[in-house]
Formats: structure tokens, sequence, C-alpha cells
């Protein structure tokens, strides 16, 4: 009797496991949110049965535009979506076929009805260079005789990050950012000396998600004091002048006028991700100055409050006639004009 007894325990153990599914979720370790790329997350699957299905929900941010200074401010759309194709094949094994319900960007069915996979992919459209998100995965595994469903849950982030800073590992170890390892409101770049001022204003995450410089996508560096400027037309020529002598800490952004908010303003990070933001930085707008104001060359209005942190550009001046007037005939006019702009 009591060897009956144990064999029917063994068999309710059995009957009780051989049942139990498990969902796991693997994120593209390589992927970097940029705008209008995809994200692929692998799932993973133990156990599953037949006639099942896995729903998928997408938590996503909503920052406004697509970049730091690029992107309709008043946009405050999803940045991560699900993809509207999805493939209808699965991982392992190939053979498996599933059916997709898209209920909208953040909502989205697999089901399968014969053979149930083991391996599939969801795909997700990003549309912000510093999207983040959370996937979140439910298996509703087969039925017993009753009608009921077994149902395991598993979630993900995208992009994947190690440190949970939110900024993709594979960003961490690119140029400009390898050996830099802090949190992403971090902004403590330091020197020359004997500046004693830390950071240029922008955090990490800021620079993680980046700015559009004269059209083109950039992501800056922590390591980096950034300093952007606009030269009107009148000293284009001039370029940034002998600026390009600063010490290597700084990195020099030239930005058309549409780059910066306004003249007015001059502002480079208004999509502001909060709370990974300091202060709205500024521009250096470079701009011509006929009309004289004593005998300088030129001028550069900043505001300064080390108590509040890094520097505030506003403008800078550079007075043409002054520079024309005080100039032996023997000096040289462009290359005074490019050494007032680098000062």
């Amino acid at each position: 009797m009591k060897r009956y007894t144990i064999y029917l325990l063994l068999l309710l153990v059995w009957s009780a496991t051989a049942h139990t599914a498990t969902i796991s979720l693997a994120p593209d370790r390589t992927w970097i949110p940029t705008k209008d790329n995809t994200c692929e997350v692998t799932i993973n699957l133990t156990g599953a049965a037949s006639n099942s299905k896995v729903i998928f929900q997408l938590i996503s941010t909503n920052w406004r535009g697509f970049c730091m200074n690029a992107g309709d401010e008043a946009d405050e759309s999803p940045d991560l979506k699900f993809a509207d194709a999805q493939s209808n094949t699965a991982e392992e094994p190939s053979s498996v076929g599933l059916t997709w319900e898209l209920k909208n960007g953040s909502e989205i069915t697999a089901h399968w009805t014969d053979t149930a996979p083991t391996s599939f992919k969801v795909k997700i459209r990003c549309y912000d260079y510093g999207a983040i998100g959370k996937i979140n995965a439910g298996l509703y595994n087969g039925a017993d005789e009753n009608g009921n469903r077994q149902y395991v849950t598993a979630n993900t982030m995208i992009p994947y990050s190690t440190n949970n800073n939110y900024i993709a590992d594979e960003q961490e170890s690119k140029t400009g950012w390898s050996g830099w390892n802090g949190s992403n409101e971090d902004d403590s770049e330091s020197g020359p000396i004997p500046n004693t001022h830390t950071g240029d204003g922008l955090t990490a995450f800021e620079e993680y998600r980046g700015f559009y410089i004269k059209g083109t996508h950039k992501r800056t560096s922590p390591l980096k004091k950034d300093v952007f400027y606009h030269t009107d037309t009148a000293l284009a020529a001039y370029g940034i002048g002998w600026a390009d002598q600063l010490p290597t800490i700084f990195t020099l952004h030239p930005i058309e006028e549409d780059e910066m908010v306004s003249k007015g303003s001059r502002i480079i990070n208004s999509r502001a991700c909060k709370p990974f933001h300091i202060l709205n930085q500024k521009a250096i707008w470079m701009q011509v100055r006929t009309t004289s104001r004593g005998d300088a060359m030129g001028k550069v209005h900043a505001l300064v409050n080390p108590a509040q942190g890094p520097a505030r550009w506003k403008r800078g001046e550079i007075y043409v006639n002054i520079i024309r007037n005080r100039l032996p005939r023997t000096k040289d006019f462009t290359k005074q004009v490019k050494k007032t702009i680098g000062q």
C-alpha cells in the first residue's frame, strides 16, 4: 500500500510540474535609440502549450521633440510603440506560425494554435534619441479540463543598461564616453586650471540624447565641456576665430539659428527631460556691432553665479568699426577679428 501511495504522489508531482511554463525577455544589448529605428526583444518560453498567447504592454517616455534642440516642442506622444509589422514565424522552432493582434501602439498580442514556440521576437519602433521603455509580457498558457489557464509574467527595460541609468550600455562604450560610468544627472566636467567651475550645464542624459548641430544629430560627451555658438552671417567667414586654440576640455559646436530657441533666449536644451535637467543652457550668439562701445573690440555677456553652477552664455558682440579704426595699417583685420572672437 505504501508503494502505491509513493507512486501516486510522484505522478501528481510530475503532472503539476510538467505543465508549468516560464517566460523571460532578452532585449538587444547593442541597441541605441534613434529617431525612426527599431529594437527587437527576444521572448524565451519553456513548457508553453498549444493554443496559447502572450500579451505585451509597453510603457514609454514621451519627451518633447526628439532630441534636446529639435522636434515639435508641443509633441508629447510616446517615444516607443510596437511596430505595425511583426514576424509571423517563430525563431525556434521556425516551423511555428504566429498571429499578431495590434490593439494600439502600447499593446500587442502574439497567438499560436498548434506547436508552441520556444523563442520569438517582438519589434518596437523608436521616435526619440533618448527613448526609455518598459515591456511587460503575460503568457496565458493552455487550459486544463476545467478551462483554467496558467498565467506567468516577465518584464524588461529598453535600452539595455546594467547600471540602470537609462543610458544604453552600448553608448557608454563609444568614443567620448568610454571610461565614464556616472549617473544620468551627472555634470562634473572639470578644468581647465584655474577654472574652478565644474560641469557645462548639461546632464549626462541630455548629452546622450544629443543635439542637432548644423542639421546632423550628435551625442556630445559627458567628459568634455560643450560650448554651442551661432555666428551672424556677417562674421561667418571668420569661423570660430582663435577659439580653435582653446584647451582640449572644451568642444565647440557651431549651430544654425533655428537650432536654438531664438536669438532672444538662445536655449539649446529646451526639450527638457525632467528630472534629468539642471538649467536652460544657452548658446553664444556672435553678432556684429557697428556702433561704438568705448574702445573695446568685443564683449561677451554671461550670467555667472557660482551658487547656481555653470555659467550661462548670453551673447558675444564684435565691434568691427572699432577694430578697423584702432588697427595700425600693418595689422591684419581678419586676424584681429578672429582673435576677438576667440577671446
